[in-house]
């Protein structure tokens, strides 16, 4: 968004109450994009902490499971048991069987992807979902 009004610095040299010196072009261009960086830096400290859900569920009702991801796993959970989500509201009322916590969107998505192939629900069935007695 560009400021309809350069930016000014004001100096107090000796004998001279105020003098208002406006910007050149290029140290206004510099304003800008100095505040651009800031907010870059604010939006990739944020992006370092969010986490992205690879979720497993298991309709209580019928026998069926669904595999999604979302960076809010407990209002999409929510979502899919009120029956706001197109693809489960048939099945609704479901139980969170397991979930997988990963550090990026695109890990999520092809792990989700992945856990919808033959081998990826083997995989589910044979190692996160197998209940084990230690």
């Amino acid at each position: 968004m560009v400021e309809s009004a350069p930016l000014l610095r004001e100096y107090t040299p000796l004998g001279v109450s105020r003098v208002r010196i406006p910007l050149s072009p290029l140290n206004y261009a510099k304003a800008s994009l100095s505040k651009l960086i800031e907010a870059l830096k604010d939006r990739i400290q944020f992006s370092r902490f969010t986490m992205w859900y690879v979720y497993i569920l298991q309709s209580k009702e019928k026998v069926w499971r669904y595999v999604g991801y979302t960076s809010d796993l407990r209002k999409r959970f929510e979502s899919h048991n009120l029956e706001k989500n197109q693809a489960t509201k048939n099945y609704a009322s479901f139980k969170l069987e397991a979930y997988i916590a990963v550090n990026s969107e695109s890990k999520a998505k092809k792990l989700e992807k992945y856990f919808k192939t033959g081998s990826g629900k083997a995989v589910l069935v044979k190692r996160i979902l197998q209940s084990t007695k230690l």
